[in-house]
């Protein structure tokens, strides 16, 4: 995943992010998270799921 800084014609900045596989194998990387911050992202994709459940309204693609 990057960000990246976008120009448009009147030069006016906007920021981007792009999620792309690695360009090397080296690349990834595994990063231990402590138990309890993996607890609140459990909680956060939950809560994410069952929001859009309830209105219907699609949004950003938790895995």
């Amino acid at each position: 995943m990057a960000t990246t800084t976008i120009f448009d014609d009147n030069n006016k900045r906007s920021k981007q992010t792009i999620i792309q596989e690695p360009k090397s194998k080296n690349s990834k990387r595994t990063i231990p998270l402590p138990a309890s911050l993996v607890e609140i992202i459990k909680a956060s994709i939950k809560i994410k799921k069952s929001e859009k459940l309830k209105t219907g309204v699609a949004t950003a693609k938790t895995t």
